[in-house]
């Protein structure tokens, strides 16, 4: 909304400018007019037609003049994506996915940052003391951690977990990109913060036994109808989700070092970065670290 916004502000008044600029020229160096010339009418004529193109433009190309798709709902070509998943398996992150769009639906809303977290808050939380006391943390200390945003080295997941904790001065142009963009905001620190529990849940956590034990058949990559969406962004298989992936974390948590470092001094090369992708399939299962 502020994007569409401040793009419609700024177009307008650059083509405001442009035409006031353009007519003072016009009448300051051109000469006078003769009395059998186009004059005043022309100038109407002129600025009408624009009028009606730049309304074409702008307007949405629908109702009887628009000629319908070449092709038909009920056709088995066109009735699913070729690259749908399967509904019917779930993977890990999938009911985190809910609360991360239910965040970024406040955000284009117009909350504030800040309250647009609210969502994704609390089963962060819940899955981080669960885990930590699981590994033999007092839960009273866990809390007080949390509070004080020590559990982690990013500040930007402890504001995101607990509201107590004083968020880091952000660089001019990281508010500005929050400003104007809230909604990638929203995202944004809600992936570092989900990179970080997941980071200090795999150090709390013991390793699943076998985990890492080599596969006596090969493997092969995942076809595009098996992979999903998940939280974070990344590709996940959605098949066989009994399956771990923790190898995964590690990628995650380059992701939100970028991220920060992005934030601190300009933005990052993720050419080589490996959470664009699918991964290496080799040797792993869907990811389970959000």
């Amino acid at each position: 909304m502020r994007r569409r916004a401040v793009v419609v502000a700024g177009t307008v008044a650059v083509g405001l400018a442009l035409v006031a600029v353009g007519a003072f020229l016009a009448l300051a160096g051109a000469p006078r007019p003769r009395a059998d010339g186009p004059g005043a009418f022309g100038a109407v004529v002129v600025l009408l037609g624009l009028c009606v193109a730049g309304w074409k433009l702008w307007r949405r190309p629908d109702g009887p003049a628009v000629s319908p798709a070449p092709w038909w709902e009920a056709d088995e070509f066109v009735s699913d994506p070729p690259e749908a998943a399967p509904a019917d398996q779930r993977i890990s992150g999938t009911a985190m996915v809910e609360h991360v769009e239910s965040a970024a639906a406040r955000a284009r809303d117009g909350a504030p940052i800040a309250e647009s977290l609210d969502p994704v808050r609390e089963p962060l939380r819940t899955a981080l003391v669960d885990a930590l006391v699981r590994g033999g943390r007092d839960p009273d200390d866990v809390r007080d951690d949390l509070t004080a945003g020590t559990w982690t080295d990013d500040p930007v997941a402890a504001a995101v977990l607990d509201e107590a904790v004083t968020p880091a001065d952000r660089p001019f142009r990281a508010r500005v990109r929050a400003w104007l963009f809230p909604e990638q905001a929203v995202r944004r620190r809600s992936a570092r913060a989900m990179a970080a529990v997941g980071a200090a849940t795999d150090e709390a956590l013991p390793a699943v036994v076998g985990q890492r034990a080599p596969r006596s058949v090969p493997v092969l990559a995942p076809t595009v109808d098996d992979l999903r969406r998940a939280a974070d962004g990344s590709l996940q298989r959605s098949v066989d989700g009994a399956l771990t992936r923790r190898e995964f974390a590690g990628a995650e948590r380059e992701r939100a070092d970028g991220d920060r470092r992005a934030d601190e001094t300009g933005p990052v090369d993720r050419s080589e970065s490996p959470t664009d992708v699918a991964g290496d399939w080799s040797d792993v299962g869907p990811e389970v670290s959000d």
